[in-house]
C-alpha cells in the first residue's frame, strides 16, 4: 500500500536534503550559528572600512581569526583527516554555512591553515616549527600570468607557442632555491599571512621547460619573514572586502631544499589538486551566498507591501521566487555532486571542480541580482544586505579564474581525458 504524502513535507536545513548524519547536522547547526552571530556582524563592519584599516592591528578581522581558531570550525587539518566519504558530506555543508555568513571570511577561514596543513602533510619537524600557528596563503597567480596559471598543462597554449613562464620564477642554486619576481595582487590572505605555498616555473639547471616543451614546476613553502620578501598594500575592491588580498614581492629570496613541497610531475599534480580544492571551496561558499540572497528576498517579499498586500501575494513575485529556489537547488545539487567526485576514487577532478565553481558563482550572481530587484530601490542601499551580496558575487566570477576561461579549459580537458588527472 502506498503511504499518502504528508501534508507539510519536511525540508532539510538546506532545502531538499536527504537524511543527514547526526554529526554533520550538529556541525551545520553550529556553523550556522557562528555565521549568523559572528561572521555577519564582523563582515558588515569590515565592508565599511578601507583595505588598509581591515588588516591593521585592532581590526575586527584579527578578532574573527582568533574566534575561528578557538571554535575549530574551519580546521583544514581536521577536515582532511576524515575518511573521504565523510569529507564529501562535511565540506559542502560547512562551507555553505560559512559562505551564507560571508564569502570573504569563509575563504580566509580555510586559506589561513594551508601552510600549517602542508607542513604536517610533509611530516617535516623543521617546517612545522617554522610555520607554527601563523597564517598561510596560496601563491600561484602573477601579474602577467593570471588565468594562465590554471592551465598549467598548457592545453590552451596557442599552436607553436610555449606556456608563459611568468614574472615569478624559481631557480635551483646548489642545495637552495632562489625565488625572484612578484605575485599578482589577488593573493587571498597575503596581507596578514606569515607563510606562503608558492607554485611557479622552476629552472632546475636545464631551463624552465622539459624536453616536451612542458613547463617545469615546483611547489615551495616560503616563510614571508625571509630577507628579500615584501608585500604591497592590501588591495581595495568592490566586493569581498572582508578578504584581504595583495601582492608579494621576492627579491632573490633563498629557500633551502627542505622547504620543497613537490617538484616536476609531482608539482603539476600537487597544483592540480590545490586548484581543484580551491574551486570546490569557492563553489560551496557561493552556494551559501546564493542561499543568503534567496533567504533575504523571501523574507522581504513577505514583509513589504505593494498594492495593499505583501509582495508575495502577487503571482509574478511568486514566479520569480520559484525561479530563485529552482536555481539555488540546482546549484547546490551540482556542487555536491562535484564534491562527491572530488573525494571519490577517481578524484580530484579539475573538470568537476571548475564546473561546480562556474555554475555556483554564476547562480549566486543571478540570485543576488534578482534579490536586489525584489528589494526595489532599497536593494541599492547599504542599509539592506543584498547590495553587498551582489558585489561579493560579482567578484566571484573572476575569483580563482575567470569563468569563461575556466570553461574553455574544461573543454580542452574533455578533449584530452588522459591529461585530466595530471
Amino acid at each position: 500500500m502506498i503511504e499518502p504524502m504528508p501534508r507539510h513535507p519536511k525540508l532539510g536545513p538546506t532545502g531538499l536534503d536527504a537524511q543527514v548524519p547526526t554529526e554533520v547536522a550538529d556541525l551545520q547547526s553550529q556553523s550556522r550559528k557562528f555565521a549568523r552571530e559572528v561572521m555577519r556582524p564582523v563582515a558588515a563592519e569590515l565592508d565599511k572600512m578601507s583595505a588598509d584599516d581591515v588588516v591593521r592591528p585592532g581590526s575586527p578581522l584579527h578578532d574573527f581569526l582568533a574566534e575561528v581558531k578557538r571554535t575549530g570550525l574551519a580546521d583544514l587539518g581536521a577536515l582532511v583527516q576524515l575518511p573521504p566519504a565523510e569529507q564529501a558530506l562535511t565540506m559542502p555543508v560547512l562551507m555553505e554555512e560559512l559562505g551564507w555568513g560571508d564569502a570573504g571570511l569563509a575563504t580566509l577561514s580555510i586559506v589561513r591553515d594551508v601552510a600549517k596543513f602542508t607542513a604536517f602533510r610533509l611530516n617535516s619537524a623543521e617546517l612545522i616549527e617554522r610555520v607554527g600557528d601563523g597564517l598561510g596563503c596560496f601563491i600561484s597567480t602573477q601579474p602577467d600570468r593570471g588565468s594562465d596559471a590554471i592551465d598549467h598543462l598548457g592545453l590552451e597554449t596557442y599552436p607553436g607557442m610555449r606556456p608563459t613562464v611568468g614574472n615569478l620564477t624559481v631557480r635551483r642554486e646548489g642545495a637552495d632555491y632562489v625565488v625572484q619576481g612578484q605575485s599578482s595582487p589577488w593573493i587571498s590572505g597575503a596581507p596578514v599571512a606569515s607563510c606562503g605555498i608558492l607554485q611557479a616555473a622552476c629552472d632546475f639547471g636545464a631551463g624552465f621547460y622539459d624536453h616536451e616543451g612542458r613547463m617545469n614546476y615546483i611547489g615551495l613553502m616560503v616563510p614571508l619573514d625571509e630577507p628579500g620578501v615584501s608585500k604591497s598594500p592590501p588591495l581595495a575592491k568592490i566586493g569581498q572586502r572582508s578578504l584581504p588580498q595583495g601582492a608579494i614581492y621576492f627579491d632573490s629570496v633563498r629557500v633551502p631544499a627542505e622547504f620543497v613541497v613537490a617538484e616536476g610531475i609531482d608539482a603539476h599534480r600537487d597544483l592540480a589538486t590545490n586548484l581543484a580544492l580551491a574551486k570546490t571551496i569557492v563553489a560551496t561558499a557561493f552556494v551559501g551566498v546564493g542561499r543568503a540572497a534567496f533567504d533575504y528576498a523571501f523574507a522581504y517579499t513577505h514583509e513589504r507591501s505593494q498594492g495593499g498586500v505583501p509582495l508575495i501575494r502577487h503571482q509574478s513575485v511568486r514566479a520569480r521566487i520559484f525561479q530563485m529556489w529552482n536555481r539555488l537547488e540546482a546549484s547546490r545539487a551540482l556542487v555536491r555532486r562535484a564534491v562527491a567526485y572530488h573525494y571519490g576514487p577517481y578524484g580530484p577532478s579539475a573538470i568537476g571542480s571548475i564546473t561546480a565553481k562556474v555554475h555556483a558563482t554564476e547562480a549566486s550572481f543571478a540570485l543576488s541580482q534578482e534579490a536586489m530587484r525584489l528589494f526595489g530601490a532599497n536593494g541599492l542601499t547599504p542599509e539592506y544586505p543584498v547590495e553587498k551580496l551582489l558585489r561579493d558575487s560579482q567578484s566571484s566570477l573572476i575569483e580563482d579564474g575567470e569563468n569563461t576561461i575556466l570553461g574553455i579549459n574544461v573543454v580542452a580537458m574533455l578533449a584530452r581525458p588522459d591529461s585530466v588527472d595530471v
